[in-house]
């Protein structure tokens, strides 16, 4: 949705020309279309489960009420998981890591893993790119912001709104207990966590937000 999707600022290419655009963008080298790479969708998913800041300061990084966020979304699938379950569940989808029922260690196979792709544009026959600007209110004496000094406009490509995007994934089944979380399942929040935080760069001023 508005205002687009920007993704792989991280990568500098500057010429130093005028006009020329500032950030850097990802395209998928294959069929050289604008792609989220599939390490970005699983940075984002993981980033939302509660233990992923555990070891960070609880109240600074929301810990209690991540775990409420993903414990509600499963609780209306009928999955009642308490905060060891969550964290069981995100070893599971995230490295492969399961418990047997002597609380064992088990490592699974690649091959039996979650594993999440990239996420391709399926909009066909539509303008999918266009140039916005971010002005960063900074002197170049000061990188504190500061409201009164001149901006400095740069020019970014992005993703244009009403563009499609197709996330996929091999998602398995999880047993936590007596609780089973199937693909389906997890597709669900997935589904929920991308609508809900949005993904790429920018997003805390809109960028990467879907419907």
């Amino acid at each position: 949705i508005y205002p687009g999707l920007v993704i792989g600022t991280g990568y500098l290419h500057s010429a130093y020309a005028e006009d020329e655009i500032k950030l850097g963008f990802y395209f998928d080298y294959t069929s050289g279309q604008p792609v989220i790479p599939g390490s970005s969708v699983k940075g984002l998913l993981r980033s939302v489960f509660p233990s992923y800041n555990k070891d960070l300061s609880s109240k600074k990084n929301n810990y209690e009420s991540r775990c409420s966020y993903i414990q509600k979304i499963l609780k209306d699938q009928n999955i009642n998981l308490d905060e060891e379950g969550i964290r069981k569940l995100e070893l599971a989808i995230f490295d492969g890591i399961e418990f047997d029922k002597d609380g064992k260690v088990v490592n699974k196979a690649m091959y039996k893993r979650d594993i999440i792709f990239d996420a391709y544009i399926t909009s066909k026959g539509n303008k999918i790119l266009g140039t916005d600007y971010i002005t960063p209110h900074k002197s170049k004496k000061n990188d504190v912001p500061d409201e009164f000094c001149n901006p400095d406009p740069l020019k970014m490509l992005k993703v244009l709104p009403d563009v499609s995007f197709k996330f996929q994934f091999n998602l398995k089944e999880t047993v936590i207990g007596d609780c089973k979380v199937t693909p389906g399942n997890k597709l669900v929040l997935f589904k929920q966590i991308l609508l809900d935080f949005g993904i790429g760069a920018k997003t805390n001023v809109g960028f990467g937000k879907f419907v």
